[in-house]
């Protein structure tokens, strides 16, 4: 397969990268700093056979993200596409909470790799596209979390969870399903005309993103991954999962086993 990794220069999709590698797949890393990922000792055999192919590229701009789609397209058609960015500064507010910088990031990110991948061949087939949030979103989402988690959720992550949202809400527009009703964010995040410029280029049957999965993962801890964990569709109740862990999940059991979990939300935590 050939994996088309957006956001993998660390955590999340780094390691999905490594498995998907290991298994003799190709993957594609695109970040806006390649020398950091060049010389690290668990790609540098990867890099030099050929098999983990890194892009400069700036996620939300489009001509970046052409040409990264492009030469990546040169060397084998792309199979699954790996959305795994997320704000790397935030700075403390009293009222609002965390605010990540900048603060639309994922859905900006998000809506320029889908009007990429819209620009495909008509013979192209449309990839599989894995995308990584968060539990606790929604209020209806936030009603399956533990109460101990819900005032962090509700004050601490709310800022940070609108760009989320966005990106949810872009997903859930390739899907042709309705979000979650007042749930997606206003012109602070949402790219002008999204909707306008996502259905101008969809097929037909106006589903340009018929396969992909959001993965609502719990909150995040780093260390070695247990493989003991608990995914499934939609939400459920779950306190936290380690960042292996879900590399863990996309690699070994979404993708192997993707009919399963097409066309929607997956939760996995402990």
């Amino acid at each position: 397969m050939h994996i088309y990794a957006v956001g993998a220069s660390r955590n999340i999709g780094y390691y999905a990268a490594l498995r998907f590698l290991a298994k003799g797949d190709t993957v594609t890393i695109v970040v806006r700093n390649p020398a950091n990922l060049e010389q690290d000792p668990a790609l540098k055999d990867h890099v030099a056979s050929g098999k983990a192919r890194l892009f400069k590229a700036d996620a939300t701009s489009s001509e970046d993200m052409q040409a990264a789609w492009e030469g990546a397209n040169q060397v084998a058609p792309v199979d699954v596409v790996l959305f795994t960015v997320g704000a790397t500064t935030a700075t403390l507010s009293l009222t609002k909470g965390f605010i990540v910088h900048p603060h639309d990031l994922c859905t900006r990110a998000l809506f320029t790799v889908v009007r990429t991948i819209q620009s495909r061949q008509p013979n192209q087939p449309i990839p599989k596209l894995v995308a990584l949030s968060s539990t606790g979103l929604t209020p209806a989402t936030k009603r399956v979390l533990p109460l101990l988690l819900r005032p962090l959720y509700g004050w601490a992550l709310h800022a940070a969870h609108d760009d989320k949202r966005g990106m949810e809400s872009i997903i859930f527009n390739g899907l042709g399903q309705q979000y979650e009703a007042g749930q997606t964010p206003g012109d602070h995040i949402m790219p002008a005309n999204w909707e306008q410029e996502l259905r101008a280029q969809a097929p037909s049957d106006g589903l340009w993103g018929p396969r992909s999965v959001i993965i609502r993962a719990a909150f995040l801890t780093d260390g070695e991954g247990s493989g003991r964990y608990r995914a499934e569709k939609g939400d459920f109740s779950t306190y936290t999962v380690a960042r292996r862990d879900v590399a863990h999940f996309i690699v070994e059991k979404l993708v192997p086993d993707w009919e399963k979990y097409e066309g929607g939300v997956v939760t996995v935590g402990n």
